[in-house]
């Protein structure tokens, strides 16, 4: 019989891809300045924003990835998948010639680092799409709520991609009650499932059990 780390491994596994057609991509993210030091606004009927940047560049970048908005306005390019490290070292060049082209025409500049050097996040505007508009009211309120000690474990932070009915399904359940949030609810997800197939962790099944007598609105 399989362990339960044997199980969450062949389940990871069986969702790669053979190793003779696996690709290879990036996504840098960028943050956006105007000549003059601020921010970028996330738009702007009159000033250069993150808006119209990211429009221009969808424009006229072909074939050669996707650009969004991040939750501050930063500007992401994402590649298109490629065999190898020169097909995709290409496609960098390409896109780091067209987004600093783009964005000079627009008198402003790329800030290349990974934090604001300048504004701190409440400071820093919020893009108009409500799931970050959700994550952003949850990270408050746990903040507010929580106690230090809660903060001190060891915490790991995941990225993953949900179906569009069921991040629907979660955002409608975390609306109608106030107790729950989604990171909550992905840890009662994920407690419950390996409890329920052999998990004996006494941290495990505290999660579990603490999830069963947290009152809850039904759909």
């Amino acid at each position: 019989m399989l362990s339960i780390q044997n199980k969450i491994q062949s389940l990871i596994l069986s969702k790669c891809v053979d190793p003779g057609n696996r690709m290879i991509g990036v996504e840098e993210e960028s943050i956006l300045y105007s000549n003059n030091g601020l921010r970028l606004p996330i738009k702007s009927s009159t000033a250069p924003n993150a808006k119209t940047i990211t429009e221009i560049l969808n424009k006229k970048k072909g074939l050669n990835g996707l650009y969004t908005m991040e939750p501050g306005g930063q500007v992401e390019w994402s590649s298109p998948p490629f065999r190898n490290l020169n097909e995709l070292s290409s496609s960098m060049q390409n896109h780091n010639k067209l987004f600093e082209s783009v964005v000079s025409k627009m008198q402003s500049k790329i800030i290349y680092f990974g934090l604001d050097p300048q504004f701190d996040p409440d400071s820093v505007e919020l893009i108009d799409d409500q799931k970050y508009k959700i994550m952003d009211q949850n990270s408050q309120s746990n903040l507010t709520d929580k106690k230090l000690d809660e903060y001190s474990s060891n915490k790991v932070s995941l990225e993953t991609e949900l179906s569009e009915t069921l991040y629907n399904t979660m955002k409608d359940f975390v609306l109608s009650n106030p107790t729950w949030d989604q990171y909550k609810l992905i840890n009662s997800a994920l407690a419950t499932f390996l409890v329920q197939n052999g998990c004996n962790d006494n941290s495990v099944s505290e999660i579990y059990l603490n999830q069963l007598f947290t009152p809850s609105k039904s759909f």
